[in-house]
């Protein structure tokens, strides 16, 4: 029986001992970073000329609190928030870079703009925000023409600065990006441009046609500014929520007012609506290093033992007093299942696929975004897996399908509100040459490319009972009521 047992354990051990070294070959040297890896990792600090009138800048600060005098220049607050956690913000790139983690208590901590900041509450209460279900918005305007109207430094610092972004000499974002970068203050933004839409309508429904739509443009700058930045939730806010709310007023002026329009406004409102689609691709480049970032942090913290305050209490010396054999053996094991350069270059491949997405036609995205998926799967088959041994961690961590993910999302719902511009550009040209309701679908069916649905290249459809185009997206739309993928304009 004891021979039995010795024979089992020395079988046992050899199986240990082989699974062993399996697991050191299949581990023993990481991939080269690829290039467009090795790109994620590197930031170049911005020098005097790009920080000079940049509206990046002025997004990062417009939470900044009000200036006290209200002759003050309300933007230099908001300069000088963004310059400063710019500054903090590099910090915590290097610490980041360096120890893998801001967690720990002498971490360099997000830059907190103080309790007098801004908020989203201070610009447009949640009850006056014209929800989905308004069809109207101009109307919804005059009819909360006295809380819109009201004096507020806040509102005028907000608003103020929002006309400085989109005004700035340039604009670029030139904060590190990593995985706990401090993002803008959308909320702040989108009750700032929400509260600029309003304004406009108040303009138009008391006949300053003029100053409505210059109102209008200043805010379709931003937005193209905007969309353009390689921060996601921002591009994002600016191709979706702000588009929808932009096309949403044209739509409601046309609606009103589409045969009584002066040449010249029409012309202004054709020009915002024929405005091309913006794709996401920098702000899903951005994504890409933000990930990048996090498989980088992981490596990092991986095999550095975690960072601590200094204390000179006994239990602090004895922590700080562990071998140097334990730290190496920690180094070891955790070497043998994480390899950052291959997990960095799993998860770029897979962005650069997503990415390639944004830039499609829209009635080439389904057949694309099958065929990123086959590459990405022909990816992952060519490289070596060792029976699943290698890279243990980051295989079943990083390799995800970000082509099916939310991300292509974010680019169907910037196509479908491009869509809904198509319709009010629709819209706006019929009440011109006063199209008759009997006459519209053969109108529609002589309509080019550029106005028709934009996933199969069909006439939009009339709808004669209810005096209305519509359009059919492909994803859910907050904005729209009940979150229906349906964009509708009305005659």
């Amino acid at each position: 029986m004891s021979k039995a047992i010795t024979w089992i354990l020395v079988t046992v051990f050899a199986l240990a001992l082989a699974a062993l070294g399996f697991l050191l070959a299949a581990n023993w040297q990481d991939e080269p970073l690829s290039e467009a890896s090795r790109r994620t990792q590197v930031y170049v600090a911005p020098i005097g000329n790009q920080l000079l009138g940049n509206g990046h800048v002025l997004l990062m600060g417009l939470d900044a609190p009000p200036p006290e005098k209200a002759r003050a220049d309300a933007v230099e607050p908001a300069r000088q928030l963004g310059l400063k956690i710019l500054q903090r913000e590099q910090e915590r790139w290097k610490w980041n870079a360096r120890h893998g983690s801001l967690d720990a208590d002498a971490a360099p901590k997000l830059l907190d703009p103080g309790n007098a900041a801004i908020t989203a509450a201070q610009i447009l209460a949640e009850d006056l925000r014209c929800a989905p279900e308004q069809s109207d918005c101009i109307a919804w305007a005059v009819q909360h023409r006295k809380q819109l109207a009201a004096a507020d430094p806040a509102r005028r610092a907000v608003l103020a600065r929002l006309a400085a972004i989109a005004n700035a000499p340039q604009y670029a974002n030139v904060f590190p990006i990593h995985h706990a970068a401090q993002v803008p203050p959308v909320a702040v933004l989108r009750a700032g441009a929400e509260l600029q839409l309003m304004q406009a309508a108040l303009l138009w429904n008391d006949k300053a046609y003029d100053k409505a739509l210059d109102q209008l443009e200043l805010t379709e700058r931003m937005r193209q500014r905007i969309a353009q930045s390689n921060n996601l939730v921002a591009s994002v806010f600016a191709t979706s929520s702000l588009n929808h709310g932009i096309v949403k007023w044209i739509s409601n002026v046309i609606t009103r007012d589409g045969k009584r329009l002066r040449p010249q406004d029409a012309e202004r409102l054709q020009k915002i609506l024929e405005a091309p689609r913006i794709s996401l691709r920098n702000g899903m480049y951005g994504e890409m290093v933000s990930s990048a970032s996090v498989i980088q942090s992981l490596g990092i913290a991986l095999k550095l033992p975690p960072v601590q305050a200094k204390e000179s209490t006994a239990d602090a010396k004895a922590a700080d007093s562990r071998t140097e054999s334990v730290l190496h053996t920690r180094r070891f094991i955790n070497e043998r299942l994480f390899l950052p350069h291959q997990s960095t270059n799993i998860a770029t491949q897979g962005w650069q696929l997503t990415m390639d997405l944004a830039d499609l036609p829209p009635n080439e995205l389904q057949a694309a975004q099958e065929a990123a998926a086959d590459k990405r799967k022909a990816l992952i088959d060519a490289r070596p897996r060792w029976l699943g041994a290698r890279n243990i961690i980051g295989a079943r961590l990083f390799d995800q399908p970000t082509e099916s993910a939310d991300y292509v999302q974010y680019i169907r719902r910037g196509i479908d509100v491009d869509g809904f511009r198509r319709l009010a550009l629709l819209q706006l040209l019929a009440a011109q040459q006063r199209v008759a309701d009997d006459g519209m679908p053969a109108w529609l069916a002589a309509s080019p490319a550029a106005l028709r649905n934009p996933y199969d290249g069909q006439p939009m459809p009339w709808d004669s009972a209810s005096r209305s185009l519509s359009f059919e997206g492909s994803v859910e739309q907050p904005q729209n009521p009940g979150r229906s993928k349906t964009y509708r304009v009305n005659f």
